[in-house]
């Protein structure tokens, strides 16, 4: 009689899977506890810090879950808004730069936020060069929201956080 049935894996070929999915496992429950990262709160366990979040990615410590907001919670956004040499006003965007969303607020919003002369001057000249005008001034504005309990959402009264001069920035200063 002829075994037609499917060979079973043997004891090499069970463990292998057994063995990644129990590191898996095992990587996910010492991010989550910060087993390899104590709080700073306690000075004396600070050599334990060893790997902290997110060097430990895609193993996380699941940091949203910290604490509870309760609404109505405010947040905020921030837009950089070029004064140009003819007067007008006009908004920086992620497309009139040619650099992606994260890109643009990480490096361009952020390198305005910090006055990064080098990071802005660069981000200047993208915008000079793709025909945008010449920029005198960039304004860094807030934009806060509050989310109410029902949903709702409602605009707060925006901010100039911050006005630079950037004259003569796409000659590289």
């Amino acid at each position: 009689m002829i075994d037609s049935s499917p060979e079973t894996p043997t004891g090499g070929a069970r463990l292998a899977p057994r063995l990644v999915i129990g590191a898996v496992l095992t990587l996910q429950f010492v991010a989550a506890f910060k087993l390899l990262c104590p709080p700073k709160a306690f000075p004396s366990l600070e050599r334990f810090r060893v790997v902290c979040s997110p060097k430990l990615w895609p193993f996380t410590d699941y940091q949203m879950y910290d604490a509870s907001y309760r609404a109505p919670l405010e947040v905020s956004g921030h837009q950089v808004f070029a004064q140009l040499d003819d007067g007008r006003r006009v908004e920086l965007t992620a497309e009139a730069l040619d650099m992606d969303h994260d890109a643009f607020r990480w490096r361009f919003v952020d390198a305005v936020r910090r006055r990064r002369s080098e990071r802005i001057d660069a981000g200047v000249r993208r915008f000079e060069e793709r025909g945008g005008g010449a920029v005198t001034s960039l304004e860094l504005v807030q934009r806060p929201l509050r989310l109410e309990e029902d949903g709702s959402i409602t605009s707060l009264e925006e901010r100039v956080v911050r006005t630079l001069d950037v004259s003569d920035s796409g000659s590289g200063r």
